[in-house]
């Protein structure tokens, strides 16, 4: 089990926190990585470090900087342009990884052709059609792929801001690409996340889930059906809300959680709302959306 994984580390204006990311990927149980640092115009300091002391860490270490801010979907397309490894993950620069990470993941990809994709966190395998029926959505940082599959439709579609692994999910699947799940705990997401970033970039998050959901229209029409685009529609900003929900009660922004909350309920019944919050608070493991049952 010596196969070249490449990781791609996309970073913006967050020098304080990309250390701790680089370091969580440095600390793999498994060797045969190539690292890619993909910075998207940080102005921050952020090129500096790298190159005074990040690139000195250790020779796997590329350093790729955008003459621009481009955003996510064009950073990580960078580093796969760049990439020479035969699978493809990334952990973007406020999540970490536990040490066997790519260890566990490369275990059972050496079992799958490129019509394959895994995720951790939940254990199933199915077509991933059918996971985005039953209401999964990517999971923060515990995504790793052939990278043939993700060339398969042309990386990530720079038009999205917002929902960018969902994005990449609704294309796979519209390829008829299957997914294999770890039931394990290899991320820890957002774990050097500002407790009010959510909240603060309400409006921006918005606008770019309102744009993305736009782009997806004639995709998900076509490969999903008419009827699952306004079940899928409704069911983002459901997903929205309830983050911005959680948020806010996190951080004690009582007047941000009734604005929430109201939405929430245009959405769903007060009794489902309490449902879920209960879930969270008790850290059941469930789909991020509802399954979908009508025709498909």
């Amino acid at each position: 089990m010596n196969t070249l994984v490449t990781v791609c580390i996309t970073t913006y204006n967050r020098k304080t926190l990309l250390p701790l990311t680089l370091k969580s990927v440095l600390n793999q149980t498994y060797k045969n990585i190539e690292i890619i640092i993909v910075d998207d115009y940080s102005m921050d300091g952020t090129q500096e470090l790298v190159e005074n002391e990040l690139l000195k860490l250790d020779n796997r270490i590329k350093y790729i900087r955008h003459d621009k801010n481009y955003g996510l979907a064009m950073a990580r397309n960078t580093a796969i342009k760049n990439a020479k490894g035969k699978y493809f993950t990334f952990c973007d620069d406020d999540d970490e990884w536990k040490p066997n990470f790519i260890e566990e993941f490369v275990k059972v990809a050496e079992n799958y052709d490129d019509n394959w994709c895994f995720s951790s966190g939940f254990n199933y395998k199915d077509s991933l059609k059918n996971i985005i029926y039953k209401g999964f959505t990517p999971p923060v940082a515990g995504q790793f792929y052939h990278l043939s599959s993700i060339k398969k439709v042309n990386g990530y579609n720079e038009e999205i801001k917002s929902g960018v692994d969902h994005d990449l999910w609704l294309r796979l699947a519209s390829n008829d690409i299957n997914i294999l799940g770890i039931d394990k705990p290899l991320a820890i997401p957002n774990k050097n996340q500002q407790q009010d970033r959510m909240t603060t970039n309400y409006e921006k998050r918005l606008n770019g889930i309102k744009n993305s959901l736009e782009v997806w229209q004639p995709m998900i029409e076509i490969n999903f059906s008419k009827n699952f685009y306004k079940f899928f529609r409704k069911n983002y900003f459901y997903y929205v809300y309830k983050g911005f929900l959680i948020k806010s009660l996190q951080i004690k922004d009582f007047k941000k959680s009734i604005l929430f909350f109201v939405k929430l309920n245009k959405i769903l019944f007060f009794r489902d709302i309490i449902r879920l919050l209960k879930k969270r608070i008790l850290k059941k493991r469930y789909p991020s959306f509802f399954e979908y049952k009508g025709e498909k």
